[in-house]
């Protein structure tokens, strides 16, 4: 150690001043927080009074992802979710259609449902939300068959997830990242900067109070795989 630098806490003394001036930093601080959130209320969020199932996320996403949906904001969010897939908005045909709990129509196993079922005339996505969950047996493997059939190869499935997951339960899933027929989606950063990008574009204040509700549920409960807690039940 070089002459003149001194490390902190070589004597009892000095380790009771250290501490006592972080607690009194700590206390100007949560004093300081205290007096803000009667006008910002930083840590509320309308997330904490819902339930956080995947289903519950789900329709959240479904309802953002549609240009008819509820927040007004027409194509604002789907257009952006194309970009983060590098799919052109402009080169799909027809109407979107927005379907929850897809069944797998064209599989002799048609008990499955698709998370979120995005629909073209030419072109469609499958959405796997697994923010908690573990994955069924080939649970990934049919969807991808199931997409594959009903749109002619035309498709991407999304696996969406908490950071540093991989898919489980299909065993070509990298080929078909390199293909551009499936891509694992984060919900931090990747969904997370996605509303973000979205939020400085809404026009709604209402909406935009949701995106930064949302934003902050995410950031606070689906940063990482530390979450994957719950058992194997969807």
């Amino acid at each position: 150690m070089s002459a003149g630098k001194k490390t902190i806490g070589s004597s009892k003394q000095e380790l009771y001043q250290y501490f006592n001036a972080m607690q009194y930093h700590l206390k100007i601080s949560k004093d300081s927080r205290i007096r803000l959130d009667k006008e910002l209320a930083s840590s509320f969020s309308v997330f904490d009074y819902i339930s956080d199932r995947e289903t519950m996320l789900s329709r959240i996403l479904a309802d953002l992802l549609n240009p008819e949906g509820k927040h007004g904001q027409g194509k604002l969010f789907i257009n952006k979710f194309l970009t983060m897939l590098q799919k052109k908005p402009e080169s799909l045909t027809g109407k979107l259609t927005v379907t929850l709990e897809k069944p797998t129509y064209h599989l002799e196993n048609f008990n499955r449902r698709i998370d979120i079922h995005l629909s073209w005339d030419n072109f469609g996505i499958g959405i796997e939300n697994k923010p908690w969950a573990y994955e069924q047996e080939d649970q990934l493997k049919d969807y991808e068959e199931q997409l594959n059939k009903e749109f002619h190869g035309n498709y991407i499935l999304i696996f969406l997830c908490a950071s540093g997951r991989k898919p489980e339960s299909i065993a070509n899933w990298d080929q078909l990242v390199m293909q551009g027929k499936s891509k694992t989606i984060f919900f931090f950063p990747d969904l997370y900067n996605w509303l973000l990008d979205c939020r400085q574009e809404c026009e709604a204040d209402k909406i935009r109070h949701f995106l930064k509700d949302f934003s902050f549920f995410i950031e606070q409960h689906l940063i990482g795989n530390h979450s994957l807690e719950r058992k194997r039940n969807d």
